[in-house]
Formats: C-alpha cells, structure tokens, sequence
C-alpha cells in the first residue's frame, strides 16, 4: 500500500448512474437540478465501496463520554457540525432516573472546545475522530485490509478449504 494513500483512495466509487457523472439531474425549485442519488458529487459508492466507508466510520466514532483534552474530533454543537480540539471535559451529576425502580444518578458531560465553546452532552452522543498523523494511517491501513477481505457484492469472502 502507498504511505500517500487516502480515505478516498480506499473507498470505492464508480460514476453515478442516475445523472452519468454530471452531478445533475431534473430541475426542482428548491435544488434546482442536484442529482439526488450522489448528491452532486458525480461519483457514489460501489457496494464494497459501503461497506468499506461503514467500517471506517465505525473506527473513527467516539462516545462524547470518551472524549479527553487534546482529541481531535466532528462534533456536532446545535445544528452545526465542527472540526474542534477537545480543550476540557468535565463530568457533573446530572439527574436522577427511575431505572428499573430503582433510582440511578446520571451524569452529563461538559466539553470545552478550543474555541471556547461549552456544549452539555447527557445521553448518548457521538463524534468522529479527525484523520490525522498515526491515527490516519491505522486506518487507512485498517481499511485497506478490510476492504481486500470482501468480495465485490461486499460481503466477507468465503475463507480458503
């Protein structure tokens, strides 16, 4: 594998069939005339490309519970969604829930961002990992071999008798 491969390089596309690659399709007033099945992008996922891209995400998410000073991370904050640096988290009792009858402390967690953001977060929330230094090489690698290991329909191939 090249050391310059990328995400991209590992994830498998081939031309939108719906547009033929223009990236357009039929007008409507309100995308004006956006191919809806690449969105625009020309290109979309081969089905070994899907389930590769599924599996690369799955590396990068994160439980926002996990999060710790110094990680790189898509967060989402509100309606937006931010590449930010973790500056602090601080866990603080947040209520008391009925489980099972029984009463059980939950906690919040409280993320600064570098920005200064400060974003609350008590239920089970998620941000991706920013493909950056090892952690993009792990994966790409990590990728690769996942990729090789699946037939072209994107499913694990049989193993060898």
């Amino acid at each position: 594998m090249s050391t310059t491969a990328t995400p991209t390089e590992v994830i498998e596309t081939t031309e939108c069939h719906r547009c033929g690659g223009t990236g357009h399709y039929s007008y409507n007033q309100i995308t004006g005339t956006t191919c809806f099945k690449c969105g625009g992008l020309k290109r979309v996922c081969t089905k070994r490309g899907a389930a590769v891209q599924k599996f690369v995400l799955s590396l990068r998410k994160v439980s926002v519970h996990d999060l710790k000073p110094g990680d790189r991370v898509r967060i989402d904050i509100g309606l937006q969604s931010v590449k930010t640096t973790i500056k602090a988290v601080e866990k603080r009792p947040s209520h008391t829930a009925i489980i099972d009858g029984v009463p059980v402390q939950q906690t919040a967690t409280v993320i600064t961002t570098a920005s200064g953001k400060v974003c609350g977060y008590s239920g089970p929330s998620f941000a991706y990992r920013l493909l950056e230094g090892a952690f993009k090489t792990d994966v790409i690698a990590k990728a690769t071999a996942f990729r090789d290991s699946l037939t072209l329909a994107g499913k694990p191939r049989k193993a060898a008798a």
